[in-house]
């Protein structure tokens, strides 16, 4: 028989591998993740994902406001656990915030005004310049012992592909969208002025470059509106 703490992390495992990867948008995927975790590690009381890009830290999946709040310091003071984790693409543990040293500003700001006491910060994913990380928060210190420091890493892991995953989707379901609403508009420029289907991708085409509006949000106007624009120099 599998040690009792064994036994929970697969029944946490199996239980957030089916949950996570239940249909959904890239979004919808994490906010469940999150709820997940913070019921499945022990520990847990809080858990959310943060994005950082070139121009900006964005907490993109959270419980509840003490997440939110945490997130939003680490961004207004450039410092935090989340933060590090991205930047050094590790994990990083604090197990007492009151007397960890390396956020001398956001770490007592997160223990006093949230009641934080320590954190875990995971690397989940990289996708071109976004790099997103997982943060679970614990009102209590000395809360992630190795066997829940396993546990959060795998489950990450987890959500990271989930993630991933329907990104993917997203990304060809707004593909398959753009490319049906370019044929449409190419179908009503076919009708309108009576050419075929190359010549009228050509008037698109031809009319993006010379309005300077993307071809297609050209289309997609056309299809809204019924109406197209004539082409400069085309008689109609």
């Amino acid at each position: 028989m599998a040690p009792p703490h064994l036994d929970h992390a697969q029944r946490s495992f199996g239980v957030f591998t089916a949950l996570v990867h239940e249909p959904s948008t890239a979004g919808g995927r994490l906010q469940r993740g999150v709820e997940l975790l913070a019921r499945l590690v022990p520990g847990c009381d809080h858990a959310g994902v943060t994005l950082l890009t070139p121009a900006f830290v964005e907490s993109v999946a959270a419980t509840d406001d003490v997440v939110v709040r945490g997130d939003a310091w680490q961004h207004e003071l450039s410092e935090g656990p989340g933060l590090d984790s991205v930047r050094g693409r590790t994990t990083v543990v604090s197990q007492d915030l009151r007397t960890d040293p390396r956020w001398r500003t956001w770490a007592p700001r997160v223990v006093d005004g949230l009641g934080v006491r320590s954190t875990m910060s995971v690397l989940l994913e990289r996708h071109e310049d976004v790099v997103a990380s997982l943060t679970l928060y614990a009102d209590r210190p000395d809360v992630w012992d190795p066997g829940r420091q396993q546990l959060a890493t795998a489950l990450a892991s987890q959500l990271a592909g989930a993630s991933a995953e329907a990104r993917m989707l997203d990304d060809r379901e707004r593909a398959l969208v753009s490319r049906v609403g370019l044929g449409q508009a190419q179908g009503i420029v076919m009708e309108r002025f009576d050419l075929g289907a190359d010549e009228a991708y050509d008037y698109l085409r031809r009319l993006s470059q010379s309005t300077q509006v993307g071809l297609l949000q050209l289309a997609g106007h056309i299809v809204r509106t019924r109406v197209v624009p004539p082409l400069p120099g085309r008689s109609t």
